[in-house]
């Protein structure tokens, strides 16, 4: 183990997995929605379908908030949202590699004398059987 107690292996790991976020420019988080209207023709002779039009929906603060989105917009969207799974995917190993080094760090300063997950035994004290005796 290093000064850190990141072996070369897990350093060279991070070094890659920071690389590619750093390539990572935009993200975004939430769904698109996709919706299409039918609305009357002003003669009555029928329906017009207008649309599509798009939404883009996240949460924010427990409510649903929804954007409107031009349709020239969504393509760069669609890219975004993909980013923001390669995020959550790179940032995965991270914290394996966090928490697994964290728990090597401490097994290796834990004492030694002393195991921490045995139950431990509480001394019982017994009545004084002698002065009961007459």
């Amino acid at each position: 183990m290093s000064q850190h107690g990141r072996t070369p292996d897990s350093n060279s790991a991070l070094i890659a997995i920071f690389a590619q976020l750093g390539s990572i420019t935009a993200s975004a988080r939430g769904a698109l929605a996709e919706h299409v209207r039918d609305r009357r023709v002003s003669g009555g002779t029928g329906t017009m379908r207008l649309g599509p039009d798009f939404k883009h929906q996240i949460r924010d603060c427990g409510r649903k908030v929804s954007t409107r989105i031009p349709a020239f917009c969504m393509e760069k969207l669609r890219g975004q949202k993909e980013e923001a799974k390669r995020l959550d995917a790179l940032a995965a190993p991270i914290a394996f590699i966090a928490i697994s080094e964290d728990a090597a760090l401490r097994a290796a300063f834990a004492p030694k004398n002393h195991d921490a997950h045995a139950p431990r035994k509480i001394p019982v004290k017994l009545p004084n059987v002698q002065s009961s005796i007459p």
